[in-house]
């Protein structure tokens, strides 16, 4: 990988931008914000393959570049949606306790519970502004049935409702 040229990537597709999260973001120009990294934009379990111990991930076509509580957030955003949805917001607690507990222990981040919660509502946000608007919505959003369009739409109102 380091023999390979530098590809510009843009920040995630997926979130809206971030100059309101400064603490996080910080503005384009600013070189004291945090650091940048790879992100993958919408990592899961359905996105790894194990096979005789070796890790596989696959399916970067929403990866771009950004500050590493973006992945946390949504790893979190992916759960607290099947929460919602399933109805176990206490199952969510205890994952996101026992996930932000580990991750911040393996990695020294000082991921806080504000702006971790702030992202989540962001990409909350966007899922509502690509339903209002499809032509602007990832693949997968455009081309979703309505059936499907309906879930999304009500996991942004309870979520929307939980919040305020």
């Amino acid at each position: 990988m380091a023999a390979l040229p530098p590809y510009p990537l843009p920040d995630l597709a997926w979130f809206p931008p971030l100059a309101d999260l400064g603490d996080v973001a910080g503005s384009p120009d600013d070189d004291a914000r945090p650091p940048r990294q790879l992100l993958h934009g919408d990592f899961s379990s359905k996105n790894v393959r194990v096979a005789r111990a070796r890790w596989r991930i696959f399916d970067f076509d929403d990866c771009g570049y950004g500050p590493v509580e973006l992945d946390v957030a949504n790893s979190l955003y992916f759960v607290l949606f099947d929460a919602m949805t399933g109805g176990d917001r206490e199952g969510y607690r205890r994952f996101r306790e026992a996930f932000l507990r580990g991750y911040r222990d393996r990695s020294g981040s000082a991921a806080t519970d504000p702006v971790l919660d702030r992202l989540i509502t962001r990409r909350v946000l966007a899922l509502a502004s690509w339903l209002a608007d499809p032509d602007t919505a990832p693949a997968g959003i455009r081309t979703a049935s309505p059936a499907w369009r309906t879930t999304l739409d009500g996991f942004v109102q309870r979520y929307l409702a939980a919040e305020h």
